[in-house]
């Protein structure tokens, strides 16, 4: 079968797009990626990750909602056109964006999968509460018209209307596990400290960052290193700049930013609470942690919070207090004791490794 991946945010920071179409492809399917390039930085590739990749380049900013209503509206249309064009048997549309095109094509002949990262109805940056209605009641309108609705965890069940709990499929967050040896350059930048505390991924304000630079500046025995880019990458690099214990390594390639697991003794896997999005969250940082037997810090009222208790294996901290909480807190003393708890963990890894295994051959086979 000929399938295409419709995804609308930049493809290399998406463990579970990368995981999924690898998985389908070994199943013996063509699997190719329709993206919206807001920045330009794929309109030049034939290829990416193995995969051929139409990039429609449609300028736009990043958690801008309704701002970027018209940029939007551009993308669906070029998108839409692109499918009538092109023959496809299964297209897997990955959140709201990437879906519509798909639903939007009159007579199709291809199957609709709705891969649903986020719910984008509870996003913020959507303003006020007729607005998100709206949002909600589109959302379930596209339940309607697809053939599957693809949920990462258990717990976003109840968020989908009763009606449509015959098309769920439920394919977890498992993360594509491809560590990779850093090179030296990068080795040699990391802070001389026993204690290490890794972030990898997106830098926006509901992932604790701000916390965890401020943490640098408190406890000079504890070593900070982010890797990523976003809207927080100069106040990151900045802070960087004036405290030898804090490091900014900029936007690694996936299997080196794994790769440096092995290098630090904690992950920062906090995300804000008072964000809906992040209490359904299922962060693949966390799975990364447990698989590398590194010790995951988590926020309290995250979901996976409960896990980390449950089993003694990690750091669960109070979002609005955690900096205070970790002032004092004596990492070094409480390294062998979680250690030993994460082999546990790891036994859910390999129960969530089969599902997403026996759901996708469900859904391609």
């Amino acid at each position: 079968m000929k399938v295409l991946f419709i995804r609308t945010v930049p493809p290399d920071k998406e463990p579970r797009l990368i995981a999924i179409m690898n998985f389908v492809k070994k199943l013996g399917h063509n699997v190719e990626l329709l993206l919206w390039d807001r920045t330009g930085e794929y309109y030049h590739l034939k290829e990416w990750q193995g995969f051929p990749i139409h990039a429609i380049h449609v300028p736009a900013q990043f958690g801008k909602g309704l701002k970027s209503l018209k940029s939007r509206m551009q993308f669906i249309k070029k998108a839409i056109a692109f499918l009538k064009d092109n023959s496809f048997d299964i297209v897997h549309g990955c959140d709201l964006d990437g879906v519509l095109p798909a639903v939007f094509v009159g007579n199709r002949q291809f199957r609709v999968y709705y891969d649903v990262f986020d719910f984008i109805y509870l996003y913020k940056s959507y303003g006020i509460s007729f607005i998100r209605k709206a949002l909600e009641l589109l959302e379930h309108w596209v339940y309607k018209q697809v053939d599957a609705v693809i949920l990462p965890d258990e717990n976003r069940r109840e968020l989908i209307p009763q009606k449509f709990a015959s098309k769920i499929a439920v394919v977890p967050n498992v993360p594509e596990w491809t560590p990779e040896e850093p090179d030296h350059s990068i080795l040699a930048c990391l802070p001389d400290k026993k204690v290490k505390i890794y972030y990898a991924g997106v830098l926006y304000p509901d992932r604790g960052i701000q916390m965890l630079l401020e943490l640098g500046t408190r406890r000079h025995d504890v070593g900070i290193v982010i890797a990523g880019s976003g809207i927080l990458e100069n106040m990151v690099r900045q802070y960087a700049e004036k405290h030898n214990n804090i490091v900014f390594l900029g936007k690694l390639p996936l299997p080196v930013a794994q790769g440096l697991y092995k290098h630090i003794t904690h992950v920062w896997c906090v995300y804000d609470p008072s964000n809906p999005i992040n209490r359904l969250s299922s962060p693949n940082k966390l799975f990364e942690a447990i698989l590398s037997e590194r010790i995951p810090i988590v926020a309290k009222g995250t979901y996976w919070d409960e896990y980390v208790k449950m089993h003694n294996a990690g750091i669960v901290i109070d979002y609005v207090r955690g900096l205070e909480q970790l002032e004092d807190f004596d990492f070094k003393q409480t390294l062998p004791v979680f250690q030993k708890q994460i082999t546990r963990m790891q036994l859910l890894i390999k129960e969530r490794k089969q599902m997403f295994v026996d759901m996708l051959k469900k859904l391609y086979l």
